[in-house]
C-alpha cells in the first residue's frame, strides 16, 4: 500500500472514532420543568485553624455535615419557575476546639431555599429559611444567605467542548447585617456524553471570592469545582467543589478548608 493510500485510510479512521461530543454544542440551564423532583445528597467536611499556620487535611475535620433534601419544581407562571429545595434530614458534627464546643446534631432538618429562575436559567432572586433545629445565631442569618438577584447561571450560548466564559457575582449587604460579597469565576466545558440516554455536560471551574473589610473585619477566598450538568433535564447530576477561606479580624487571622460533594439520586 503506498504512503498516499495509507493516510487516506488513517484520515478517515480518525474521522470515524472521533468522539462526537467534539462536534457537539449545549445549551447549559439549571431551569428543571413544572413538577419535577429531585433528590440531592450533600456530604461536606470542614477545617479550621486558628492563626497563621497552615491547614492540613489529614486532621480530623474541625466539621462533618451530611445533608439530603428534595428540589421540587413547585410553580411556572409567566416563564418563571419557582424551586425550592427542602432539607428532610441532617447530621452536622464539630469537634471541640477552634473557638466552639463539641457537638453535633439534625440542625438543617426543615430549612428551605426557594429559587426564582426565568427561562434563560438566571436566579431572579433566592430566599433561605430557617427549620425547626436551626440554632439561634444560624436561624438569625439564614434569610441573609443569597438573598440577591445576580447569582451565578451559564451563557445564553450554545457552547462546545473547551469552550470558557467568566462570570462575576455582587451581592449586597442586607438588613440583617451580612456584607456586601464580590467574586469572579472562570469556567470551561470539558465534555459532553450520553449514559443511558442522558445527556451530561462536565464544566470545571475557578474563581475568587470575598467580603471587603468590614468593623475591621475582611474575607478573602479562593475555589474550584467541577459540575455535571444533566442537559436532559435541566438539573445538576454531581458537585465536587474545594473553597479555601481566610478571615482577619480582631481576634486574630483563621483559616479554612471545605470541600463538598453534592449528587442527585434521581
Amino acid at each position: 500500500m503506498t504512503r498516499a493510500a495509507s493516510a487516506w485510510l488513517l484520515a478517515i479512521a480518525a474521522s470515524a472514532v472521533l468522539p462526537s461530543c467534539t462536534r457537539q454544542a449545549v445549551v447549559l440551564r439549571l431551569d428543571p420543568p413544572e413538577g419535577q423532583v429531585t433528590h440531592l445528597t450533600m456530604l461536606s467536611r470542614t477545617w479550621t485553624v486558628l492563626g497563621d499556620k497552615p491547614i492540613s487535611d489529614t486532621a480530623p475535620p474541625t466539621m462533618n455535615a451530611r445533608i439530603y433534601s428534595t428540589q421540587t419544581v413547585a410553580s411556572t407562571e409567566a416563564g418563571v419557575r419557582t424551586i425550592t429545595v427542602t432539607v428532610d434530614s441532617s447530621w452536622m458534627e464539630v469537634r471541640a476546639g477552634t473557638m466552639m464546643p463539641a457537638m453535633g446534631g439534625d440542625w438543617m432538618k426543615g430549612v428551605t431555599t426557594t429559587r426564582r429562575v426565568n427561562n434563560d436559567g438566571d436566579v431572579l432572586s433566592v430566599a433561605t429559611t430557617p427549620g425547626p433545629n436551626s440554632p439561634p445565631m444560624m436561624a438569625g442569618r439564614m434569610p441573609d444567605y443569597g438573598s440577591s438577584a445576580g447569582q451565578y447561571s451559564f451563557p445564553k450560548r450554545p457552547l462546545h467542548v473547551g469552550d470558557t466564559w467568566t462570570a462575576t457575582m455582587a451581592a449586597p449587604g442586607q438588613p440583617g447585617g451580612a456584607s456586601p460579597v464580590s467574586g469572579t469565576v472562570t469556567a470551561r466545558l470539558e465534555k459532553i456524553e450520553t449514559r443511558a440516554g442522558v445527556q451530561l455536560a462536565t464544566i470545571s471551574s475557578k474563581g475568587t471570592a470575598g467580603v471587603s473589610a468590614s468593623n475591621a473585619m475582611s474575607v478573602a477566598g479562593s475555589y474550584e469545582f467541577e459540575l455535571v450538568v444533566d442537559v436532559t433535564h435541566r438539573r445538576l447530576a454531581h458537585l465536587t467543589s474545594e473553597a479555601r477561606t481566610r478571615i482577619s479580624s480582631p481576634f486574630g487571622p483563621m483559616a479554612s478548608l471545605t470541600r463538598v460533594e453534592m449528587t442527585s439520586a434521581d
